[in-house]
């Protein structure tokens, strides 16, 4: 109740601040012209943004959505943006204001820069915090697509090429059904760039490629059009259907491409070449690589392609040679990859989230003023909250009620065995399964009658489960009745907890599922699961009375 009393008292104080604010109606008007033009005309986006100062700009509110509107329009634009400063003003301003979905649209920007910037710390920083605020909104299907593009760059960078895939599969599978045709193309790329470097994967790549290249021509939308083509390219390079790589490449290459597909094609042209006798043709594309060499990675593609060339050649010494360059950047690649684990991110993640709590809560002490204000609606909110507590509580007496019922059955059983179990567990400390029966189950029709049993079957329970010397009792009973059954148990199979001998003690006195669940304090589904496994652990050991045993938890 408390948790829901302070999110109301934020979004009041979030309402009663906005009213405040500066608004400027004409911002307003140009912000909502940026938003309705973004996806479609991203540069005339762009043109209206370069028309607004940002810094002067007083409202918050209006200074995160502009914040948020700018830095997605550079993205549109396929503008790569490295500093993270103005976007964080969009992620301060919804994290502090509770706009679960503009947070989780701002967190994706903050991490996708914080890669262009090779901070991935940071990028798996926002991603973390944008995990745990989806749940806070409907519809997120867009925002979780997003994210997990995200994570699946994050997992490539680190090499980890089939959890990337799978990042990029979930990625595509939740933004195939929006309208967000850009970022779709993006996962599906990123999906099919994975399928075509795992060699075991060669056929599906070539297939998923070809998907990817018709659904982009479907769209229209040239740049992923030669980007599906330089990764076909590729593919059917790499399973030797040369002259169909041949033939792609008569598209391409007098074309422009990306600035990061210049090495991976030409690179396997260049070898495609040397096969076919044309060294010529080969030694012009060489020639053009390391241009294009930026990285240990892109370096390591050049040292491979060189070493492949050369070995075509005969010339074996330097094969060797590009060989023995390629192994030490690799190693120091593998290198990077183990001293720079993703999961440490998380624990600054849950720093950070600490630091933050404890901000807001020095900003209500601040703001106490305001509760005055909320009254009126919390205690609407409480009366919603105690309707809801009342069935809950109800829920739960019937359950009792339906325990009680059990036992009463169980009680008027007539073996011998069983006689003799109960009336040992009726007396003193065990009175607990028949004290309430008839008192209390002939007013299970009234409320007062419904309150005796709820809160007596409570303080029976809770006593009973902290009482060692009752439990103890309990199973010299057990003992007693039923052949020393937990006595063999102890000694035969030593290494169970001391949860599961209670639970076996439990099983074997009787005591019905529901019973077990509340003097546990676990679901039934768990107390079942828990005795089919000590069954098994049982009918698997070596020990004596295995039968006699497993016979008394029938």
């Amino acid at each position: 109740m408390l948790r829901h009393i302070k999110i109301l008292a934020c979004v009041v104080i979030a309402f009663i601040f906005s009213s405040c604010e500066d608004i400027d109606a004409d911002l307003n008007v140009k912000l909502d012209k940026v938003e309705a033009l973004i996806d479609e005309m991203p540069d005339s986006a762009m043109m209206i943004l370069k028309t607004i100062d940002g810094n002067a700009i007083k409202a918050e509110s209006q200074n995160a959505r502009y914040a948020l509107l700018y830095t997605t329009v550079l993205k549109r634009n396929y503008i790569k943006e490295t500093n993270d400063s103005l976007i964080n003003i969009a992620v301060d301003y919804y994290r502090n204001n509770r706009d679960a979905r503009q947070l989780c649209q701002s967190l994706i920007l903050k991490s996708e820069i914080n890669i262009n910037n090779k901070a991935y710390d940071k990028a798996m920083l926002a991603c973390y915090e944008v995990e745990t605020t989806l749940s806070e909104f409907e519809n997120n299907e867009s925002e979780k697509g997003l994210l997990y593009v995200q994570l699946a760059y994050l997992h490539a960078i680190y090499y980890d090429t089939p959890r990337s895939l799978e990042y990029f599969k979930k990625a595509y599978s939740h933004l195939e059904g929006t309208n967000n045709s850009r970022d779709r193309m993006l996962a599906l790329f990123g999906m099919c760039v994975n399928y075509m470097n795992q060699e075991s994967l060669a056929t599906e790549a070539i297939a998923e490629i070809e998907k990817g290249l018709k659904e982009a021509e479907a769209l229209g939308n040239e740049k992923y059009i030669l980007s599906f083509k330089c990764i076909l390219f590729c593919a059917y390079y790499n399973v030797e259907r040369y002259q169909e790589a041949i033939k792609l490449f008569e598209d391409i290459r007098n074309v422009k491409l990306s600035g990061n597909m210049y090495l991976p094609v030409y690179s396997r042209y260049s070898i495609i070449c040397a096969k076919n006798g044309e060294m010529e043709n080969c030694g012009k594309y060489m020639n053009l690589l390391p241009k294009y060499t930026r990285t240990k990675s892109d370096s390591i593609i050049l040292y491979d392609t060189q070493a492949k060339i050369a070995m075509l050649n005969g010339e074996n010494e330097k094969a060797i040679d590009m060989l023995l360059h390629k192994s030490i950047l690799q190693k120091d690649n593998n290198k990077f990859r183990l001293e720079k684990p993703l999961m440490e991110s998380q624990r600054d993640y849950l720093k950070s989230r600490y630091e933050n709590i404890k901000k807001i809560q020095e900003l209500e002490k601040q703001r106490m003023v305001i509760i005055v204000t909320i009254i009126i609606i919390v205690a609407s909110m409480v009366i919603l909250l105690l309707r809801r507590k009342n069935k809950n509580k109800q829920r739960k007496i019937d359950e009792y009620i339906g325990i009680i019922a059990e036992l009463q059955f169980e009680m008027q059983k007539s073996n011998s065995v069983t006689t003799e179990l109960i009336n040992s567990l009726h007396k003193d400390k065990y009175k607990f399964l028949n004290v309430i029966s008839d008192s209390i189950l002939t007013h299970t029709n009234d409320a007062k009658g419904q309150r005796l049993v709820y809160n007596e079957m409570n303080r029976l329970i809770y006593q009973f489960s902290k009482d060692k010397n009752a439990i103890q009792e309990l199973e010299n009973t057990v003992n007693r009745c039923c052949n020393n059954v937990m006595a063999k148990l102890r000694e035969e199979l030593p290494t169970l907890d001391e949860i599961d001998y209670l639970q076996l003690c439990y099983h074997y006195a009787g005591f019905s599922g529901k019973l077990i669940s509340l003097l546990l304090n676990k679901s039934q589904a768990n107390i079942y699961m828990r005795k089919s496994r000590l069954k098994e652990k049982i009918s698997q050991s070596n020990i004596k009375n295995k039968e006699e045993i497993l016979a008394f938890l029938l």
